[in-house]
């Protein structure tokens, strides 16, 4: 059974059907259509044609030969004719190639070659389509260039905090050394105000294996701690050392809560962004707000986040969830917790 291209309800008869099908070809304005024999000279220019290539037809048809809508180069290699074998070869040919318009102007355009038979299947021409796509391709060169920048910037964001936590890291060390001998009442006794803060620990009974580096545990912890040390006047901070166990396997969670005055929820979504400061809901105080963005980053190294709990008026909690090596002895840089409940 041999299928119809037309219903007869559309068309009845073969003039209907050519008259249509260039009805068709003739409407269409964003594709050039143009068909040509197989010397080159052009056959068919449709509306497209003349808005892509500005020609009207009536200047090419029957006129002019398809090599002066390719650029000159191409004409001298021989490209053109290249084109056109590959489309015979192989049925058609399709590629994105420089086109040249009446006015001398070049753009890029995607073109679909495809030969025409007669009815002893010997080729007589052929039937290009073909779109400007050079905004296109202008559009894509800028999103990438756009990308370049956007990764150089994240990098030079990256070298910088590296940079800054590095610089900031020696006047800490000395900073935490000094409240070391304060704590121990070297330098003699504290007053009421500096003793202010209740410490509590929260640890349960059983040994849990977390793989952590020692270090970026440490800083991690530290940085937390000096938290929520500094956001409460008065009341307690409390460390808590569980296990978590879900379907991955559990990990260890390391939470340290404050009874400070908490952190509103609009400020919690950008907390843990770099330079991002807690918002009326809490006390200001003077910092680079980088801190918590590079304990996550931290937290990500090692397998793991920190999520925060807050209610204003009510406190904070900062929880380090890490991946749980319980039934494998503690690697190197592996660190053990265990313990019962203190306070002091």
């Amino acid at each position: 059974m041999i299928s119809k291209p037309f219903d007869s309800a559309i068309v009845g008869t073969p003039q209907e059907a050519v008259d249509f099908i260039t009805n068709i070809l003739q409407a269409s304005t964003e594709y050039s259509i143009i068909g040509k024999g197989l010397d080159g000279t052009i056959l068919l220019w449709n509306e497209g044609a003349r808005r892509i290539y500005g020609y009207e037809p009536e200047e090419v048809v029957g006129r002019a030969n398809s090599a002066i809508l390719h650029t000159p180069g191409d004409v001298a290699a021989g490209r053109h004719h290249d084109f056109l074998q590959a489309a015979l070869r192989d049925g058609n040919w399709e590629g994105t190639i420089n086109r040249v318009r009446k006015n001398g102007e070049r753009f890029t355009a995607r073109v679909v070659i495809t030969p025409r038979h007669d009815g002893t299947g010997r080729p007589i021409g052929y039937l290009l389509i073909s779109k400007d796509v050079s905004s296109e391709i202008r559009l894509t060169a800028a999103l990438q260039e756009k990308n370049v920048q956007l990764e150089r910037a994240s990098q030079a964001k990256d070298r910088f905090l590296a940079s800054m936590s590095h610089e900031l890291r020696t006047p800490l060390n000395a900073i935490i050394g000094f409240t070391g001998t304060l704590l121990m009442h070297l330098p003699g006794p504290l007053t009421g105000e500096q003793e202010g803060l209740r410490l509590e620990l929260e640890l349960g009974d059983e040994e849990l294996i977390a793989l952590a580096d020692r270090r970026a545990l440490a800083q991690i912890l530290g940085h937390l701690a000096d938290n929520a040390v500094k956001f409460t006047d008065a009341g307690h901070i409390r460390l808590e050392l569980r296990q978590r166990a879900d379907q991955n396997g559990g990990g260890v969670e390391i939470t340290i809560a404050d009874s400070g005055p908490g952190i509103d929820e609009d400020t919690q979504a950008q907390l843990f962004s770099a330079f991002a400061q807690p918002g009326e809901g809490a006390h200001r105080h003077e910092g680079s707000g980088v801190g918590l963005h590079l304990c996550q980053r931290l937290a990500a190294l090692l397998g793991g986040r920190i999520t925060l709990r807050s209610t204003l008026g009510e406190g904070s909690a900062f929880t380090l969830s890490l991946p749980l090596a319980s039934a494998v002895p503690a690697p190197a840089g592996g660190t053990a917790f265990s313990g019962d409940r203190h306070d002091q």
